[in-house]
């Protein structure tokens, strides 16, 4: 079985964060690891109350007070999932929208139906 690892950077935006953590809890098949990296000046003042009825032990927060580029995001996500042992990486824009079958489906079209399970 794949084991999935997504992430999600932030810098504010509350309200995007929280739909795009329950179209993750929603997900057929759920990440085994989630990262949820706060970026920016007020990273360490970033209100979790929006969201923190949907947090669950696989999904992680990191805060870090400056603002990163997308590729210092993506390299400091996926270094910190990597730790999860994770064998696919998913990088989940919070402002987007996500079928509730996205991550089976690429699991699936990618590797096969074992990586589902």
């Amino acid at each position: 079985m794949a084991k999935v690892g997504c992430w999600t950077a932030v810098c504010e935006r509350q309200l995007f964060l929280r739909t795009c953590l329950m179209q993750m809890r929603l997900q057929t098949r759920q990440p085994d690891a989630y990262l949820i990296l706060i970026n920016g000046e007020n990273a360490d003042s970033y209100d979790l109350r929006c969201i923190d009825d949907l947090l669950h032990p696989w999904i992680s927060i990191q805060r870090v007070s400056r603002k990163l580029t997308p590729r210092e995001a993506s390299t400091l996500a996926v270094a910190e999932l990597l730790q999860s042992d994770i064998d696919l990486s998913f990088k989940i824009d919070s402002d987007d929208i996500y079928r509730v079958n996205y991550l089976q489906t690429i699991l699936i079209s990618n590797l096969g139906s074992i990586a589902i399970h």
